[in-house]
């Protein structure tokens, strides 16, 4: 396990860390501009400081989330045992959603990649009539070995420990034929990074898909690992002003009345208190496009609508 921070330590780093991005803030910092050619060296290092200090403000929470999945492991799902059931099930099949993204002949060899995994992977395991290969990661995946020691199993599919923001550092470009997150992109401490580190490793005419929920770390005061907001606006309204609420569900149907025509029309934002950008401009045309998104509305449980982002690959001229 990584060494926890006694608490009274770690309010004390978090305000200190929080004092200095507050300051960068003040300067004009973003962290995802750090890379600009049009930026002068001393912003550049405002920038990396920004986003070292974000990283180290994720890396206190780790403990939060570790803890959520000793108990999610405690009671084999908390609220959801059928999603214990399913992964923890070797034989678990693939969502038929996901296999309609990729035209493959019986007997094809899938590559399957799934970030931020968590202890135990969500996907299927098993592709009928093809060969899938799956390859989960997980920046905790380390910590999690006590918990399978702790709930004495094993999953099917161990993670490799590996952040999604360095996707690039183990595996090489043009990889996977699908590269999957459920509920995790979210929780990284550069969302928009991870987007595009999934989309350099997978191959040409592959789908990345990312699953979230909609604008949950404002929604929770980014609490745990909740450091980053997606957010799903129909293309021809603006972003509301500051403090509003987005456009309700309800208000989406009365413009039009098939919901999956519209959905089409949405842009998606990756958002924090530091950086606003639409999803589709974190890659070059050339590179990829986002072929669908969804929105549909959440569970009792958790309230907040649900966002699918679906992007093909449609080159390789993907900037490094």
């Amino acid at each position: 396990l990584p060494i926890l921070r006694d608490s009274s330590s770690w309010f004390s780093e978090r305000h200190i860390a929080g004092q200095a991005i507050d300051l960068l803030e003040q300067a004009g910092a973003s962290e995802n501009e750090a890379n600009s050619p049009h930026l002068r060296d001393e912003d550049k290092d405002k920038n990396w400081l920004q986003a070292e200090l974000q990283r180290e403000q994720w890396q206190f929470a780790w403990g939060t989330e570790i803890e959520w999945w000793r108990k999610w492991f405690a009671t084999k799902g908390l609220h959801w045992p059928e999603d214990y059931a399913n992964r923890m099930d070797p034989h678990a099949e693939l969502d038929r959603d996901i296999k309609a993204q990729i035209h493959t002949p019986k007997g094809t060899r899938v590559k399957l990649l799934d970030v931020g995994s968590g202890p135990a992977t969500s996907i299927g395991k098993v592709w009928t009539g093809c060969m899938l290969n799956v390859t989960a990661v997980d920046p905790l995946a380390e910590a999690y070995h006590q918990l399978y020691t702790e709930a004495m199993v094993t999953p099917p599919i161990v993670p490799i420990a590996l952040e999604g923001e360095r996707l690039t550092t183990m595996f090489p470009r043009d990889t996977f034929d699908i590269v999957h997150s459920k509920n995790a992109v979210d929780h990284s401490h550069n969302a928009p990074r991870v987007v595009q580190e999934m989309i350099r490793v997978a191959r040409e005419g592959g789908i990345v898909i990312i699953y979230v929920n909609e604008n949950v770390a404002k929604k929770e005061n980014n609490w745990g690992f909740h450091r980053w907001n997606f957010e799903a606006m129909p293309r021809h309204y603006s972003r509301l002003p500051q403090g509003e609420d987005t456009l309700n569900h309800a208000d989406v149907l009365r413009m039009n009345d098939s919901t999956e025509e519209l959905l089409a029309a949405f842009d998606v934002f990756v958002w924090n208190e530091h950086s606003y950008q639409r999803v589709a401009d974190l890659f070059p045309h050339t590179c990829a496009h986002i072929e669908r998104v969804v929105v549909k509305e959440g569970y009792v449980e958790y309230p907040a609508r649900y966002i699918t982002v679906e992007i093909r690959k449609t080159g390789t001229d993907c900037p490094p």
